[in-house]
């Protein structure tokens, strides 16, 4: 097996004006962002994935999906009422 160090490379990379405003946009574009209803949109989602499977596994799977956005809900809601307490 080789090893290989890690190496870090200086870049100068300049960007146009309208390039770096977008960068500089805000939180809109970073990952950890989420809108108000990704529960929801994520239920539907799932629920709208679990028609496609067959007749047999759809009732298992939609209790998973039930008992899992159920406790992701709990938990978000835990979290937004911690975070308005302080």
């Amino acid at each position: 097996m080789s090893f290989f160090h890690r190496f870090i490379t200086s870049t100068n990379i300049d960007f146009p004006e309208g390039e770096i405003s977008f960068l500089n946009e805000g939180p809109i574009y970073n990952l950890n962002y989420k809108p108000n209803d990704w529960i929801r949109t994520s239920a539907l989602q799932a629920a709208t994935a679990n028609f496609s499977l067959p007749n047999a596994d759809q009732e298992h799977f939609g209790w998973e999906v039930i008992i899992h956005m159920n406790s992701v809900s709990q938990s978000h809601s835990q979290c937004l009422n911690h975070n308005t307490l302080n």
